[in-house]
C-alpha cells in the first residue's frame, strides 16, 4: 500500500489522537458572524459558530495547525453550506456545530514497517485530502503483529459528545437527527507532527432549519453551556444512557424509529425518579403497541412528541 503511494519506510512515535467533527446546527442565522463555545473540559471543545474558516483561523486548535485536511474539508463544507444557503430566498447563511476531541495515548513507536512518509500530491492526485505541492507527511499502516495506538475513546468523552448534541436538541426543540457534514482524524506523534490512519471520508445532508438572529445564539449558547456544566457533574447512572438514547442515528427505517422509540422510551421511564417525570401515558401507550407487535409502522407525532417530553424535563432540570 505504502509503495503504491510512493512511500519510503520512516519512524514515529505516536502519543495522542485529534478528531474534528462539523455538525450542521439545525438553525439559519442573519446577524454578524458569531463563535461561541458552549463546552471545553478533557480534550473535548463544542462550539457554534458561522464562519468555519475564520473559527479554525483564530480558534488555535491544534489540529488544525498540524492536519492539512481539516481546513481543506471544513471550508469545503462552508462553501456548499453557503451555496445551499443562497438558492434560498432569505438572506440567512448556516451555524455549525463543532466539536473537535483529543485523546492522549501511551507512546506507540511505528517503525517503518508501519509508518512511511509520502507526499501530500502524487502524479498531480492529492494524497491527503487539502494535499500541497512538494510537502510531505506521514502515514500508518496498521498491520497483524505491530504495536497500535489505542484511541479508544474514555466513556465520558462519548457522554460528553452526547450531552452537547442533546444540548442543541433541547435548546432548539429539534427532533431531527444533527447531521454530521464531515470527520477528521490523524494521529500526532512527540514532535507535533500529523499521521494518518486512514483515508478520511465525508458526506453532507440538506436539512430543513429554524431562523434565529445573534441575540438568539450568544443567549442560546449561554444556556447550553450552563446545561452542559450541569449534566456533566451529574454522577447518577440513568444520565448517559438517556443522553445517547435521544441522539438519532440518520435513518428513517421504520424497523429502526420503532427499536429507537423503544430504547428512549426505556431510558426515559429509568431515569423517572431522578428527572421527576417520565413518560406520558399516550408514549407508553404506543411503546407498548411496539413492543407487542400490534402495531409495524413507527406514528411520527409520537416520537417527536417522546423526544421533546424528554427534552422538556432535561431543560427543567439542568
Amino acid at each position: 500500500m505504502a509503495e503504491g503511494l510512493g512511500g519510503t519506510p520512516a519512524a514515529c512515535t505516536v502519543t495522542g489522537y485529534y478528531r474534528t467533527s462539523i455538525f450542521e446546527y439545525p438553525a439559519s442565522y442573519s446577524g454578524d458572524d458569531v463563535a461561541h463555545t458552549v463546552y471545553s473540559v478533557d480534550g473535548i471543545k463544542a462550539a457554534i459558530a458561522s464562519d468555519l474558516p475564520r473559527y479554525f483561523e483564530r480558534s488555535g486548535s491544534l489540529h488544525y495547525s498540524i492536519d492539512v485536511s481539516v481546513g481543506f474539508r471544513t471550508n469545503d463544507e462552508y462553501t456548499k453550506a453557503l451555496e445551499q444557503a443562497s438558492d434560498r430566498s432569505n438572506a440567512r447563511v448556516p451555524l455549525f456545530l463543532i466539536v473537535e476531541e483529543f485523546v492522549p495515548t501511551p507512546p506507540t513507536a511505528l517503525s517503518g514497517g508501519q509508518c512511511y512518509s509520502i507526499e501530500e500530491v502524487r502524479d498531480g492526485q492529492q494524497v491527503i485530502e487539502g494535499g500541497r505541492e512538494g510537502k510531505t507527511t506521514l502515514l500508518a499502516i496498521k498491520t497483524a503483529d505491530g504495536p497500535w495506538p489505542d484511541t479508544s475513546a474514555d466513556p465520558r468523552a462519548i457522554n460528553a459528545i452526547n450531552a452537547v448534541l442533546v444540548a442543541v436538541k433541547s435548546e432548539l426543540d429539534a427532533t431531527d437527527h444533527i447531521a454530521e457534514l464531515c470527520s477528521v482524524d490523524c494521529f500526532v506523534t512527540d514532535d507535533g507532527r500529523a499521521v494518518y490512519p486512514m483515508m478520511p471520508t465525508m458526506s453532507a445532508t440538506a436539512r430543513v432549519t429554524r431562523g434565529v438572529n445573534s441575540t438568539d445564539v450568544a443567549e442560546g449558547a449561554d444556556r447550553m453551556a450552563s446545561m452542559l456544566e450541569e449534566i456533566m457533574s451529574d454522577s447518577e447512572q440513568v444520565v448517559p444512557e438517556l443522553l445517547d438514547s435521544l441522539v438519532l442515528g440518520e435513518s428513517r427505517n421504520d424497523e429502526y424509529l420503532r427499536l429507537w422509540y423503544l430504547r428512549l422510551w426505556e431510558a426515559l421511564k429509568e431515569a423517572k425518579a431522578h428527572l421527576d417525570g417520565g413518560p406520558t401515558p399516550d408514549l407508553t401507550e404506543h411503546r407498548n403497541a411496539i413492543a407487542h407487535w400490534r402495531t409495524a409502522k413507527i406514528d411520527y407525532a409520537r416520537l417527536q412528541q417522546l423526544q421533546r417530553r424528554t427534552m422538556a424535563l432535561l431543560r427543567r432540570k439542568y
